[in-house]
């Protein structure tokens, strides 16, 4: 196993999901596909199922640790899912990781949907700077 054949079976794999995710949500669960390992001669995927809430948003631990830890960085844990500007970019607010220390607060590029690392204190800029666009 080489690095480019974990990376054609990551294609092969998300293909996959991605076709059976009508069937998956029908069952309230969302799946994605995570990170992978691999040694010379097999490649382990981690897949992550998460319930899915009242509000169509996946349960995830990043979403919970946003939830029980936004008051500690100055947030409101309904500020999940909200949009800010941070370097001339849109970006919505999926998550938290809060061992990370510097960057703990998870964005996503409103365009790409690309997920980027945040400091409180830029997130809750943007947050106000989206507030007075709006």
């Amino acid at each position: 196993m080489d690095r480019q054949k974990a990376k054609n079976l990551r294609v092969a794999l998300q293909s996959i999901l991605d076709e059976a995710k009508d069937k998956i949500e029908a069952l309230g669960v969302s799946a994605s596909l995570g990170n992978a390992s691999y040694s010379s001669s097999d490649c382990t995927f981690k897949l992550e199922l998460a319930d899915i809430g009242e509000d169509g948003v996946a349960l995830t631990k990043e979403v919970s640790d946003f939830q029980n830890n936004a008051v500690f960085y100055d947030l409101k844990a309904d500020d999940l899912g909200k949009e800010f500007y941070s370097n001339g970019g849109r970006f919505k607010i999926t998550g938290c990781k809060p061992r990370s220390r510097k960057y703990p607060i998870l964005g996503e590029d409103t365009l790409t949907g690309k997920i980027y690392k945040f400091t409180p204190t830029a997130v809750k800029m943007g947050l106000s700077m989206a507030k007075n666009m709006d």
